[in-house]
């Protein structure tokens, strides 16, 4: 069985660099946009666009490739990604759907075999003036999603390239084959955890919810569905149904009526695919719970569209539970005050600590990783802690890490004292 994750990791690029990335941005979305506008533009007499790739390559090539400086291969991928906004806009039109031509705002690149080299310690870039060097940021003193799927392990395959908060990030789509059993329990490799100690522990998941980046991102570093993604579309179809309300007409308020039940069965499929990833993940490491975030304590986070994402996170949730039940597997909730500010290796809190929306270091011990990921370890850690035995301090339960487990050390009082715990448990965190 094929095992596909997408992993992001940062990128450390020279300063010399940036310009000749930056021009390989803007080009790459005037070629997706020049492809857009040739179909367009050439739409048949019956308003029908001609979405086949070779037809585009051989009408759009040259005078891409003369306007953008862009190699082949990249101007091959932004044609890939024009045909998929062309297909979105003619499956809404069979729907009965306003329609209007795509444009491309965000800045990306998307890269394949042919424009991306990686090596061991990062990767060579195509842009339209060379190659560029860059080397991954990665925290190699601690677990991470990164180091378990940029190891000989997973193989590399496609990516995209991304420019956020003044950093570059790389979204590396890696593949596996995975036989059938092969996400049995071992041991430790210094052998200090066997079947019988694993088995007298409940294992979390604790999950972060989000308003921003990934939806929703599980202690073993799986970035599961995307907010932006799903707010983009609620923010397209309130734009059509207020654009239809100023219309006034029978017709309009059918058409309101029809792109609203389209959105909502939308928005609840993405949900069910959403959480099925998050179940999926729980039965992987054999979990007995799942643990949120109280969604009262995060409504105080979302930043826009509050009653929609507060209805979104609800809804995840309710899914969530009635699948997880399927398993034998509980759903619990735990306050999230200060679970994206602490430290999930050493305990240390300071709202420093959060560099930027996306990347988390510790001013006390330096630990650096994904802001999401370390917040859903310390929403599971709470709850490891919660349950922790009161008379002895022994642990009932371990977190699920994408690198073994993380519980509270047998014998002592503290509950603030940690270690980690190797169970070879496959990993499959992602950034879907």
């Amino acid at each position: 069985m094929e095992l596909r994750r997408t992993v992001q990791v940062k990128l450390d690029v020279d300063e010399s660099d940036e310009e000749r990335l930056r021009e390989t941005f803007r080009a790459f979305r005037e070629a997706c946009q020049c492809t857009v506008d040739y179909a367009w533009d050439n739409r048949t007499d019956e308003g029908q666009i001609d979405t086949r790739k070779t037809w585009l390559h051989k009408q759009t090539y040259d005078d891409i490739k003369e306007q953008t400086g862009l190699n082949t291969g990249l101007i091959q991928k932004a044609r890939d990604y024009a045909v998929d906004a062309l297909e979105q806009v003619i499956s809404r039109w069979k729907e009965g759907e306003q329609a209007t031509k795509p444009t491309f705002g965000s800045w990306f690149v998307a890269y394949d075999y042919r424009t991306i080299t990686y090596t061991d310690e990062g990767c060579t870039l195509a842009t339209k003036n060379g190659r560029v060097q860059a080397d991954f940021v990665i925290d190699e003193t601690g677990e991470n999603p990164q180091t378990e799927y940029l190891s000989e392990k997973w193989e590399r395959k496609e990516a995209t390239l991304h420019h956020r908060d003044g950093n570059y990030y790389l979204h590396i789509s890696v593949v596996k084959e995975e036989d059938v059993g092969e996400t049995e329990s071992g041991t430790s490799p210094s052998g200090s955890l066997d079947g019988s100690q694993i088995s007298d522990l409940r294992t979390v998941l604790g999950v972060d919810l989000n308003s921003t980046g990934s939806f929703a991102v599980t202690s073993t570093g799986r970035f599961v569905g995307s907010t932006d993604h799903i707010n983009h579309e609620r923010d397209e179809y309130e734009s059509r149904r207020a654009s239809l309300q100023q219309n006034g007409s029978r017709r309009a308020h059918e058409v309101i009526e029809r792109i609203g039940d389209r959105f909502s069965r939308w928005s609840n499929q993405k949900l069910h695919e959403w959480a099925n990833e998050v179940v999926e993940e729980a039965v992987r490491y054999d979990c007995s719970t799942i643990v949120f975030e109280e969604l009262d304590g995060i409504r105080n986070h979302i930043s826009n569209n509050k009653e929609f994402q507060q209805w979104a996170f609800n809804q995840f949730v309710a899914f969530v539970e009635y699948k997880a039940e399927e398993y034998g597997v509980s759903v619990e909730s735990v306050n999230p005050e200060y679970t994206s500010q602490t430290c999930s290796r050493c305990g240390h809190t300071e709202r420093s600590n959060r560099r930027t929306k996306h990347d988390f270091e510790c001013r006390e011990c330096g630990y650096s990783v994904d802001a999401d990921y370390n917040a859903s370890k310390n929403v599971g850690l709470r709850y490891v802690r919660r349950v922790q035995k009161p008379d002895d301090g022994r642990a009932t339960c371990q977190l699920a890490l994408n690198s073994g487990t993380l519980k509270p050390s047998e014998g002592s009082s503290s509950t603030e004292r940690l270690e980690v715990e190797y169970t070879d448990k496959p990993c499959t965190s992602t950034a879907d």
